[in-house]
């Protein structure tokens, strides 16, 4: 409703009745609350249709729980097989056998003979009686001779044993009393004597083990020896000395271990489940990681905070849905505990567990938000997560071994690094409660009452002891962290990583480079929104002092625009704006002084770059000054990496400008908070930033919660915008299954959520088929009145059709300003007349025709030739000289009876666009002082040798950029063709010789001077590449660029080696040209720097002809020096306003500007009524 109670017409067309859809200023908790809400309903539904995603985390907590369960009952099982760990009241007696066979022994080594014992000292009667009785008597078989071995002593065994290791089971040396230390052969003995005699069994200690059989060396080798030698003594002192078999064994010995209970190594449950609930958690903090991450590095999270979203609703909604997913997940975990029977959960209270596990999972959450902050790519996120896993693993490793034993022994600093990551903190929480659950209190392991108390310093006394038994109440000494202390110190961990994160995600740059000082949150202006006029103010003031230390731009309209803008920054400097005189002259056409709606005060972007170990600037943005009134469409034009979209992401506050300052509506972008600029600004951004499984509708009602619309207006608007961009069919898909043009149509209609009063457009038709296409720009020219539309385009059909304003920037800066049709008339290179015939049996009609009108207008024109016939079109260009005559022409054409039309059109917008480019980089190139290297084309007599031997045509030499005309060293003039690539940068793709007809011209023209070229150094085979090889050559106060900018603006081209000594075709883009290379050897020297040309108006051009596209062919010239050939544009190439007249007034007002009609899909005029001059769409 406006001011009198009616209703008035939206600008997008629609009517607005009662309820608008404009976003409304809120509160900052109505916003968070609102904003909130509309999150956790995005987080819902992405979750939600991510099914495998939610199937793996669903499944992955009872499959890690299985895993415990299974290596619980694997290593029980294997304990019941184990003799050791069982109960054993009665162990049974295993009778000690005879010597063992040395050849049954898999430990002993198959290269050499094994001997069953060997004995000292050898030769002694009395002994090698005993070793004879030792080996007749052995029970089970009796021992060869060959197995046995004697020694003299001791020392010479142990050097035996060494020279023939692993080959001997053990030894005996017999120590012998002096009654039978002199006993000779054939000498009796007293038998009382043999008591007094010892020996020494001799065996190794290592125990053997082999697929877990065990081999003892006391009851497999040591025991017989002794017992063998033993009885054999006792033979000797009974009479029975030399007597055969086992008949005359003394004893039966047996060995029987000592009764023991079951050994009771721990609970296996605590040693292994901290690891697997660690596991669980860590898959959530990696899908944590993965989310995060992947919104900020699609820009999902950029767009909604240029929609106006609040950094702590974001973050919130982050926190609320990851959450809910981790105590889901905690209480699965802990309800999978009790059904597998584990001790660590049924052992214990719930009311303790549970809240342990639930605060594990968050302090587990919170940290993926800390390593979130410090990720930029999605693919990054899983190496991260897996090493976090490996770390943590070895954490809970190092606490389990020392939890127990020792863990009060580590130093506090290697106490305080562990316990400061929740999973060493949930690892010591499991051991103590494994250990309260399978130990000897009788309560049922550890309660909520008793969560700190079990946990003692000292040794606890015999009657506490006699106390603590009576109430069954588990008693830990190792007093470290117990689980009371473990929750409040999760709970700490939990915020601390939270606000952790919040703090690094502001301090830290953004992918725009944007951050907050290291101290943001101790400046009042965090806490309150400032006005940010005084600094606003020093911006603009520091802005003008470097816009008088730089050159004056060359366009006229830009330097008046930049004039007004500078008058405009100074008054702004000295109090609030106020509408000027010159606000009406710029307001394309409107009567009333109105002040912009956007202003630009010397707006400039720097970045800081490396290359080759040293740091430059670049500027993005150069000092813009700019204005742009309401209802406009402002087109921004230019190449790539000339600054449009940094421009523009400047003013919507995406990235801090280095320098300057903007007011959008009053409102600087240097304010801390931009809420004021965002809620009135809509942008659609130049790749598409959309959630791939939420539909059109539900993406513009999530926004329109971001944007502040009411909720009561969220789907009816959101209905009405899908209409506008067509997509009403498509409003229930996924925006994942759209088309690149459905999704670019909306993204267009995000941005006119809410009612904008200022809209960006960074080439929002990318993309598009022809009919969306047009159906956009037909909303761009309704949706622009009472409001601001920024377009940049790569579309000159689209710039010259939409736009009121158009601004070609270049290197950073504007350098030409105006409508389409001013630009047309100051840069363009005059007119295109097409001359439609009548066809044969028409009045007039038949015979050769098209040779009748030629004839006539070549009278009338002075010789002007057609550009285009055939028999029913003719086509000439009237170059801006000309332009007076066209009166002349056009009535020329009305009095022949065989012209049934006449159309005539200014020259492309894309011919303007090169044009002044052309001359940007030629001014930059000046500056610098590039050169380039050029292969001239043999000319006849002129040759050279290679080392080779072969013999290589034509001379290289080194040109300055933009050079047009140079002369070879045999004299001869050569025409050099400039083309431009993708970034805009000059790149020669032709070198031919100059005719005797365009040395004629040249020599009349007196701006055509020739530069002498000199060839350049080296040998022939150092010329076998162009330079395209080398770094350009600058000057030495240059800084050197970085490698991307380098890259983008380089004087060569990349090139291939050739073959056969010639260089590989020279690629531009499409452009491919093949030269030969040089054979000459002279020194290079410096070429002095062609004058660069100024702009010229229409009309006055110097060389007084058309410009046409060089097309060069794939296939090199059969020749050197053969020209390329020159074809004129088609038609299909450019779209162009044109205006269809039979009258002279007709022709006039189109020459004069007035817009008569615009050129439709087929080609043909459409009047637009009610609008004219060059404000129209």
């Amino acid at each position: 409703m406006n001011g009198h109670g009616e209703k008035e017409e939206r600008p997008n067309g629609d009517v607005a009745g009662a309820e608008d859809a404009a976003a409304v200023q809120r509160s900052w908790a109505a916003a968070f609350w609102q904003q909130l809400c509309a999150l956790l309903r995005k987080h819902w539904l992405t979750r939600s249709r991510a099914r495998q995603v939610n199937v793996l985390q669903l499944i992955q907590a009872p499959l890690f729980m299985f895993v415990v369960w299974v290596i619980v009952r694997s290593i029980l099982q294997s304990n019941r097989l184990t003799p050791g760990i069982q109960d054993n009241p009665n162990p049974p007696a295993k009778p000690i056998g005879g010597i063992p066979d040395c050849t049954s022994n898999v430990y002993l080594r198959r290269d050499r003979a094994c001997l069953d014992f060997i004995y000292s000292p050898a030769g002694h009667p009395f002994v090698e009686d005993l070793v004879r009785d030792i080996r007749r008597a052995n029970p089970g078989a009796a021992i060869p001779e060959e197995r046995v071995r004697g020694v003299s002593d001791m020392w010479a065994a142990d050097d035996f044993l060494l020279a023939n290791w692993g080959t001997v089971l053990g030894g005996l040396h017999f120590v012998l009393p002096d009654d039978l230390a002199g006993l000779q052969p054939g000498d009796a003995y007293n038998a009382s004597a043999v008591q007094d005699v010892g020996f020494v069994v001799q065996t190794n200690s290592t125990t053997q083990w082999f697929k877990g059989q065990f081999q003892h060396p006391n009851s497999y080798a040591q025991l017989p020896l002794q017992l063998a030698a033993e009885s054999a003594l006792y033979r000797a002192m009974t009479g029975q000395h030399g007597a055969d078999g086992e008949a005359h064994q003394p004893f039966k010995i047996a060995l029987a271990e000592f009764p023991a209970p079951v050994l009771v190594t721990g609970n296996i449950e605590g040693q292994t489940a901290p690891i697997f609930v660690f596991a669980s958690a860590m898959f959530n903090l990696v899908i944590v990681l993965y989310g995060v991450v992947q919104e900020r590095h699609l820009g999902l999270r950029s767009a909604m905070r240029d929609m106006g979203l609040l950094d702590s609703a974001y973050w919130a909604s982050w926190w609320i849905a990851e959450s809910a997913y981790a105590v889901l997940s905690a209480c699965l975990i802990v309800a999978l505990g009790h059904a597998f029977s584990f001790s660590i959960f049924t052992g214990n209270s719930t009311a303790l567990v549970l809240p342990l596990v639930v605060l594990y999972y968050l302090a587990v959450v919170a940290f993926g938000f800390l390593l979130a902050t410090l990720l930029r790519k999605p693919g990054a996120t899983v190496p991260v997560g897996f090493v976090a896993f490996f770390l943590g693993w070895i954490m809970i490793v190092v606490v389990n071994l020392f939890a127990t034993t020792g863990i009060t022994s580590l130093p506090r600093a290697a106490l305080g690094v562990l316990f400061a990551f929740p999973w060493t903190v949930l690892g010591k929480s499991f051991v103590d409660l494994d250990e309260a659950a399978s130990g000897s209190g009788a309560s049922g392991g550890l309660t909520w009452a008793n969560r700190i108390s079990y946990c003692v310093s000292d040794a606890p006394t015999v009657d506490m002891l006699a106390g603590m038994d009576a109430q069954g109440t588990y008693v830990s000494t190792q007093c470290v962290l117990p689980v009371g202390d473990a929750l409040w110190v999760l709970a700490v961990q939990a915020v601390g990583f939270l606000v952790l994160s919040l703090y690094l995600d502001n301090v830290l740059p953004d992918q725009f480079g944007m951050r907050r000082g290291l101290f943001y949150f101790l400046q009042p202006s965090y806490w309150r929104e400032p006005e940010g006029t005084a600094r606003s103010r020093a911006a603009g003031r520091a802005a003008l002092r470097d816009a008088g230390e730089r050159e004056a731009p060359k366009d006229a309209a830009v330097a008046r625009e930049e004039a007004r803008m500078q008058a405009r920054c100074r008054a702004y400097c000295r109090g609030p704006l106020a509408p000027s005189a010159d606000d009406a002259s710029a307001g394309a056409g409107r009567n009333t002084a109105e002040a912009p709606v956007i202003e630009l005060f010397g707006l400039s972007k720097e970045y800081s770059v490396r290359a080759k170990g040293q740091r430059s600037t670049m500027r993005a943005v150069d000092g813009t000054w700019l204005g742009v009134q309401s209802g406009t469409c402002f087109c921004l034009l230019g190449h790539n990496g000339a600054g449009k979209t940094t421009t523009i992401s400047c003013l919507t506050g995406a990235i801090a400008p280095s320098s300057g300052d903007a007011l959008v509506h009053g409102e600087s972008i240097l304010t801390p908070a931009l809420s004021h600029i965002r809620s009135a600004m809509g942008v659609c951004p130049q790749f598409d930033v959309l959630w791939a499984t939420l539909t059109g509708d539900e993406h513009l009602k999530l926004f329109s919660a971001i944007k502040g619309v009411p909720r009561r207006l969220w789907t009816t608007e959101a209905a009405r915008l899908l209409a506008l961009v067509g997509l009403e069919r498509a409003a229930r898909q996924y925006a994942g299954g759209y088309s690149g043009g459905m999704r670019r149509r909306l993204s267009v209609a995000v941005a006119l959520l809410g009612s904008p009063k200022v809209i960006y457009l960074d080439e929002c038709t990318t993309g598009m088929d022809p009919v969306s296409r047009r159906h956009v720009w037909e909303l761009i020219h309704r949706v622009k009145k009472g409001r601001v539309v920024i377009l940049t385009t790569h579309s000159m059909e689209e710039a010259d059709v939409l736009g009121d304003t158009i601004a070609i920037m270049a290197r950073g800066r504007i350098r030409a300003l105006g409508s389409s049709l001013e630009l047309k008339g100051a840069y363009g290179s005059g007119f295109a007349v097409s001359v439609v015939l009548k066809p044969p049996g028409e009045s007039g009609g038949g015979g050769n025709v098209a040779a009748d009108v030629g004839a006539v207008v070549a009278r009338a024109m002075g010789g002007l030739k057609p550009t285009e016939s055939s028999a029913r079109l003719v086509r000439y260009h009237v170059p801006a000289g000309m332009q007076s005559d066209l009166h002349e022409l056009v009535r020329v054409l009305e009095e022949q009876p065989q012209v049934n039309d006449v159309q005539i059109s200014m020259a492309p917008l894309e011919d303007v666009f090169l044009a002044v480019t052309r001359r940007a980089e030629l001014e930059a190139a000046q500056d610098a002082g590039d050169m380039a290297d050029a292969w001239l084309p043999a000319v006849e007599g002129v040759s050279g040798d290679t080392p080779g031997g072969a013999a290589v045509p034509g001379t290289r030499v080194r040109v300055r950029v933009g050079e047009e005309r140079v002369r070879g060293p045999d004299g001869t003039v050569y025409g050099l063709t400039w083309g431009q690539d993708e970034m805009g940068q000059l790149k020669l793709h032709d070198v031919a010789p100059l005719s005797a007809q365009q040395l004629s011209a040249m020599q009349q023209d007196p701006s055509g001077g020739v530069k002498d070229a000199v060839a350049a150094g080296g040998s022939a085979a150092a010329c076998a590449l162009p330079v395209s090889s080398q770094p350009p050559r600058r000057d030495s106060d240059t800084p050197p660029a970085s490698r991307w900018w380098q890259r983008a603006h380089a004087t060569s081209p990349k090139v291939r080696r050739g073959r056969a000594g010639r260089p590989p075709p020279v690629r531009v883009g499409t452009l491919k040209q093949h030269i030969p290379p040089t054979a000459s050897n002279v020194a290079a020297l410096p070429i002095p720097a062609p004058p660069v040309p100024a702009a010229t108006p229409m009309g006055e051009r110097a060389d007084n002809r058309f410009e046409d596209a060089a097309v060069v062919p794939d296939d090199p010239p059969s020749s050197p020096g053969t020209p390329v050939a020159q074809t004129q544009r088609s038609g299909a190439l450019h779209r162009m306003r044109s205006a269809t007249t039979s009258s002279i007034a007709g022709v006039m007002r189109a020459i004069n500007g007035r817009r008569i009609g615009n050129v439709g899909e087929g080609g043909a005029a459409q009047d637009v009524p009610g609008e004219a001059g060059p404000s129209g769409p």
